[in-house]
């Protein structure tokens, strides 16, 4: 029968044999996710440390250095993973660039556990594709463990649409209020991909307050960075703004770039190319067609455009 001890087994073997692992945990909030992977983490990585394997407060360039900075076999925790991974931004760079990792770097035989909320906010390509474990936390101090379905013929290897149907088979009416612990685990076990199921403890107290230290210390950093970046978007829309004005009295976009370069809120100089452009940012027009409209300069010489 597989249990915890089992499963840190066959994950130690997994990786001494080359392969990597991604599992995902899920669970209403304060069930006990992050606990479990904390728990989970230390069975099989030895050198396990909080603060070094895990993510409490991620972003793309974080969860980039940290897994590239354990060696292989050792575990790598993303807590409140759906920033970095969430479905509604897997086109834009930072996504594509985790993706590129986890899909070359399977090398590095590393275990990766995630912390979200709901299995299905994952983005669909890496839910069926990479995360090959699932561990569903119902309730505090529950588990619910899923194996992905390698069958080559499947659609969706979770079988999620399948799950939905034989539970509300199952379940009927039912309020969900009415539903114990023991009926979600009767349940759960003639799912497809059921695996096993199990109970957990708390972490130990000395543990858990290092833990609640860790959070708090990266909620305090990470409001820092975001009050950093309002900062600067700030700065931005008011070079920005400055910039058209300045284009509407007349100046060029040569000239412009030569009065800003010692503002505050200029970064690093603009070029008369990227004045323009922003420029283009607020009025949407191009920017010959713009000085046309308005009788403005040129760059060349300052001789005004006929309309």
């Amino acid at each position: 029968m597989t249990n915890m001890k089992s499963f840190v087994s066959g994950v130690n073997k997994m990786t001494a044999e080359k392969w990597d692992m991604v599992a995902a945990f899920t669970g209403p909030e304060g069930v006990g996710k992050s606990t479990l992977m904390q728990i989970l983490g230390a069975m099989i990585d030895k050198k396990f440390d909080m603060e070094i394997n895990t993510s409490f407060m991620p972003n793309h360039r974080e969860v980039i250095e940290k897994f590239n900075a354990l060696k292989p076999g050792q575990v790598y925790i993303i807590d409140e993973a759906i920033k970095v991974l969430d479905k509604q931004d897997w086109a834009n760079n930072l996504q594509r660039s985790i993706r590129q990792m986890y899909a070359t770097e399977r090398k590095q035989r590393k275990v990766t556990f995630l912390g979200i909320p709901r299995f299905t906010d994952l983005a669909e390509m890496f839910r069926k594709h990479r995360v090959r474990y699932w561990f569903h936390v119902p309730a505090r101090g529950y588990c619910i463990a899923y194996m992905r379905d390698e069958d080559k013929d499947v659609e969706d290897p979770w079988h999620i649409k399948d799950n939905i149907r034989m539970k509300t088979l199952a379940f009927g009416k039912r309020s969900v209020i009415d539903r114990s612990i023991e009926d979600i685990l009767r349940t759960e076990r003639k799912l497809p991909n059921y695996w096993f199921d199990f109970t957990f403890d708390p972490l130990p107290r000395g543990q858990q307050d290092k833990y609640d230290a860790l959070v708090a210390k990266y909620k305090a950093i990470a409001g820092l960075e975001e009050n950093e970046k309002e900062k600067e978007s700030r700065r931005t829309k008011a070079f920005k703004a400055l910039c058209l004005n300045l284009f509407i009295q007349g100046y060029t976009t040569t000239e412009i770039s030569d009065l800003t370069k010692n503002m505050e809120y200029d970064v690093d100089g603009m070029s008369h190319v990227a004045i323009a452009q922003y420029i283009f940012d607020l009025t949407k027009t191009p920017i010959e067609e713009f000085r046309k409209r308005h009788g403005l300069f040129t760059d060349r010489g300052r001789k005004k455009v006929e309309a």
